[in-house]
């Protein structure tokens, strides 16, 4: 996945942040709404990334079909 990194509030290069779940070895996983309508199953699950900015600390979310 191709994304811009750099925080558009202050202009810095964002820091990866490793999503965390209560399951050791899950993974963060999104459903949407539209996916959740055609069918729930693995091709309906979306893989999230996480990027946070050093100096404001703005998080954004980047998901990716899994």
């Amino acid at each position: 996945m191709s994304i811009d990194t750099r925080c558009p509030d202050c202009d810095v290069s964002m820091i990866r942040a490793e999503p965390v779940t209560s399951s050791e070895g899950d993974r963060l996983t999104l459903v949407t709404e539209r996916a959740r309508r055609r069918a729930i199953g693995p091709a309906a699950m979306l893989t999230v990334e996480a990027y946070v900015c050093p100096t404001c600390h703005l998080v954004r979310w980047y998901a990716d079909r899994t």
